[in-house]
């Protein structure tokens, strides 16, 4: 059986993405061994050598240079199409609606599965950018005087046919089982006739490489050689806290108050580096903290956070793979992602990007240092709970498996 993997911007140096594919490789490889898999991704021969796979150019996104007529016919080279991960069903639901449109041009069944689905459609993809229409369209509310918006009417229409698509699009697809409860929920909202089952994230199957701590650099090492508290630390490029300074004078409290070392994780290695490399610029114990290096791969990830007795982050992927040890968890909000897994705990989110509660935070990380059982038990449950959601997910995959290989058979008899 011939499945190819996309739906998501893969190989654009996101450890986060790259544990979801991870994640879905490693599953399809315990339900069917012999299948051959493909991923659509930007970094080809990185991902073959990775994980083992064939790969082939990253198509489906707007943003992207690529032939639609050659990426129909590859998806028609294969048996089964599979969307895994991320929110791009209300990120990018144009693109998504594109890729899976080419799948049914070409009777190429397709599944949804661990993927994440917002309340809302991306407002960036809908909004009305400077233009013609645009200028007449406030042209014809001023004539109105203003008692009617016609740029927002226009707006409104434009989400309500996408959602009207998508309906259309997910109702053939031959699974669609997304990543939490919310997921489910905000999809069964905007498209009442689509049967939708509750997965949970694909990177939670993943275990660590041990073998990746011996690889870390020199700083890192030593600082983790220390018998000091260890926190993990990954703020987001993509949005930024805007309180960054007071932030990072913060942190130079807890490395005196905790006795601990700082280690800046970053989940995209260029633009989160690049940005907690200056953070850490505005500290003045920097000999007790680091931007961690040679960690570029999401079983490294899970390596190194099980080493931690705290994990602070804005990315979600951090919180998933650091949950997978049990290690505790302090979120920053970007959007409802981190606020969604952290209430499975129990937990409540540190403010927003925009505004981060660092008093919140400080007494967070004092109750997990001083009670990591705790949170060890309550971490267990939870893991337990998704991992069965998980397990009943990936039976209802192999069924679409096992029935897609039956019609093949089928056919070629």
């Amino acid at each position: 059986m011939k499945i190819l993997l996309g739906g998501v911007p893969f190989g654009r140096n996101n450890i986060g993405d790259e544990a979801i594919l991870e994640g879905v490789v490693t599953m399809i490889r315990q339900i069917k061994s012999d299948a051959q898999i493909c991923v659509s991704t930007d970094d080809e021969k990185g991902t073959q050598k990775h994980l083992k796979i064939n790969t082939c150019p990253l198509f489906g996104f707007s943003h992207v240079d690529y032939d639609p007529k050659a990426a129909q016919q590859l998806i028609k080279e294969h048996d089964l199409f599979i969307w895994s991960g991320a929110t791009g069903l209300s990120d990018y639901p144009d693109d998504a609606m594109e890729i899976l449109s080419m799948c049914k041009n070409v009777n190429t069944p397709f599944v949804v599965f661990g993927t994440g689905m917002n309340s809302e459609l991306n407002p960036a993809k809908f909004t009305l950018q400077d233009g013609r229409k645009k200028d007449l369209l406030s042209g014809l509310s001023k004539l109105s005087g203003h008692t009617i918006d016609f740029a927002s009417m226009y707006e409104s229409r434009q989400v309500k046919k996408m959602i009207s698509k998508m309906g259309r699009v997910l109702s053939e697809a031959k699974l669609v089982a997304l990543r939490n409860e919310d997921s489910c929920k905000n999809l069964k909202d905007m498209c009442q006739q689509i049967n939708i089952s509750r997965a949970a994230d694909l990177a939670l199957v993943l275990k660590a490489d041990e073998t990746s701590l011996s690889k870390l650099d020199k700083t890192t090492r030593h600082l983790l050689g220390q018998k000091r508290k260890k926190i993990a630390v990954c703020i987001s490029a993509q949005r930024c806290v805007n309180n960054l300074l007071d932030l990072a004078n913060k942190m130079d409290h807890w490395i005196e108050k905790f006795s601990a070392n700082i280690f800046f994780i970053p989940m995209n290695p260029i633009t989160d580096a690049e940005l907690m490399t200056q953070m850490m610029a505005l500290m003045k114990n920097k000999e007790n903290c680091t931007v961690v290096k040679n960690c570029l791969h999401p079983r490294d990830v899970v390596a190194l956070t099980a080493q931690m007795d705290t994990i602070i982050s804005s990315r979600l992927h951090l919180l998933i793979l650091g949950s997978i040890n049990h290690i505790p968890l302090i979120g920053i909000s970007r959007g409802s992602k981190v606020d969604t897994f952290l209430k499975r705990f129990d937990i409540q989110s540190c403010g927003s990007v925009e505004s981060v509660k660092l008093n919140l935070m400080e007494e967070q990380i004092g109750s997990h240092i001083n009670n990591k059982a705790i949170f060890e038990l309550k971490s267990k449950e939870v893991r337990e709970k998704m991992m069965k959601d998980l397990k009943l997910a990936l039976d209802m995959l192999h069924s679409v498996l096992e029935q897609t290989e039956e019609n093949n058979h089928a056919r070629s008899a």
